[in-house]
């Protein structure tokens, strides 16, 4: 997701005002005018559907969350708080990977891919992820929260409805 994400970004960036980034597996009911954003947002994003690996916001981040966080250079206090979809719980930024709108000109998605890259190297996270299925699984989505909280001010994201993006698996 994150290599074809920035090899697209790459290519489109001078030929469209918004990329978007949608899993094939993904079924579009009506009209996804929300996907259009506004001047002044680069980034719409649909929060992840469960807590699984995120980072509760009523903790501190945990070792796997402060490694990433320093790994990306995620300024402290960048991580905004979301709510996950499923079960409203607040955790910190984490973005599912499914579905995201970008203005490409930002690199928010070539900035996923190095973000992605750069974990895979950290011997830190490559043994938590030896060890931990969800958080290999999830590795991608992790950098992708990092590559948003390190280059895009909060100012700059909307979070898109929670009809967007929505799995069939938990239907």
């Amino acid at each position: 997701k994150a290599f074809a994400s920035a090899e697209a970004e790459g290519a489109l960036a001078a030929a469209c005002d918004i990329l978007v980034r949608i899993d094939p597996d993904t079924l579009v009911l009506k009209e996804p005018s929300d996907l259009a954003l506004p001047p002044g947002i680069s980034v719409g994003y649909v929060p992840v559907h469960q807590v699984l690996i995120a980072s509760p916001a009523s903790r501190p981040p945990d070792e796997f969350w402060t490694e990433v966080y320093r790994v990306l250079a995620v300024p402290t206090g960048a991580a905004f708080t979301v709510d996950t979809v499923m079960e409203g719980t607040p955790v910190r930024a984490y973005f599912h990977a499914g579905l995201m709108a970008v203005r490409p000109g930002r690199g928010v998605f070539r900035q996923w891919r190095a973000a992605l890259l750069e974990l895979l190297r950290s011997p830190r996270l490559r043994e938590t992820t030896r060890q931990d299925q969800g958080r290999r699984m999830s590795l991608h989505q992790a950098a992708l929260a990092g590559a948003v909280l390190a280059t895009v001010p909060r100012a700059q994201t909307r979070q898109l409805p929670a009809t967007y993006n929505y799995p069939l698996a938990l239907f």
